[in-house]
C-alpha cells in the first residue's frame, strides 16, 4: 500500500481483530470450474515506499477443479521467473468450504541485492551479493471467525553472501553458505523455530581508524 503497509499483513491482522459472527446463510453459491489457466503472462511489482521494483514473467498459473461445494479440493500450480534473479514455483490444494489448503512455495536462486533496501533503516551495510532458496511447506485455515497459517519442515539457504559499507565496492563479510532446516512456525503469531542452522565458508575482515582512541 501507499504507506509502506504490506496489504496481506493487515489483512490477516484484521480477520482476527474482527472475528466475523456466524453467517445466516448454510451455502455458498455453487461454482464449479473445471479449469483455469493463465499462460505467459506478467506481474509487475512496485513497492513506492522501499524503491523495490521487479517483473515476474513469463508467469504461468493453472486452477483445476474448483468447486464452492463442501469438502471439495482445487488443485494449482504457479510457476514465474523473475527479472531480478531467481525463480517462484507453488503448488497445493484448496478448498473454500470449509476453507482450508496447503501446498509448498518454493524459491529458486533468489537475488538478494534487489531487495536489500528492506534493510536500510535496520543497517548501514549492504547486500552485495548473495542468493536464496527455500522449500516452505504451508497449511491454512479458517473457522469461527478465526484464521490460522502454518508451516512445517520448511527449508532455507543462503549461499554467496557479500556484505560492504555503503558507498564501497570492497566487502567485509563473506559466507559462503548457511542453511536452516526443519522450520516450523505459526505465521499468525509471527514465531518461527529452526531445527538446524548451519554455516560454512564465512570471512570477516575488521579495521581500526587511525587515532580512534578507544573505538570499539
Amino acid at each position: 500500500s501507499p504507506d509502506g503497509k504490506f496489504n496481506i499483513a493487515e489483512l490477516l491482522a484484521t480477520l482476527n481483530r474482527r472475528p466475523r459472527e456466524a453467517s445466516t446463510h448454510s451455502s455458498l453459491p455453487r461454482l464449479v470450474v473445471e479449469r483455469l489457466a493463465l499462460a505467459q503472462g506478467k506481474v509487475e511489482v512496485h513497492d513506492r515506499r522501499a524503491g523495490y521494483d521487479n517483473v515476474l514473467s513469463p508467469l504461468d498459473f493453472t486452477v483445476l477443479n474448483f468447486s464452492t461445494l463442501p469438502d471439495q479440493d482445487d488443485s494449482h500450480t504457479l510457476s514465474a521467473d523473475s527479472a531480478a534473479g531467481g525463480k517462484l514455483r507453488w503448488k497445493g490444494k484448496t478448498q473454500v468450504n470449509p476453507i482450508h489448503g496447503s501446498g509448498e512455495l518454493t524459491l529458486e536462486n533468489v537475488s538478494l541485492p534487489p531487495i536489500a533496501v528492506y534493510l536500510k533503516s535496520y543497517t548501514r551495510a549492504r547486500l552485495a551479493a548473495g542468493q536464496l532458496s527455500a522449500t516452505l511447506p504451508y497449511s491454512f485455515s479458517y473457522a469461527d471467525g478465526r484464521f490460522a497459517a502454518n508451516v512445517a519442515g520448511a527449508k532455507l539457504s543462503l549461499s554467496n553472501l557479500a556484505l560492504a559499507r555503503e558507498g564501497q565496492t570492497d566487502s567485509f563479510a563473506t559466507l559462503s553458505d548457511l542453511q536452516l532446516t526443519g522450520i516450523d512456525g505459526d505465521l499468525v503469531s509471527r514465531q518461527l523455530q529452526a531445527a538446524e542452522v548451519r554455516a560454512s565458508g564465512g570471512t570477516l575482515a575488521t579495521f581500526q581508524p587511525i587515532n580512534a582512541g578507544n573505538y570499539v
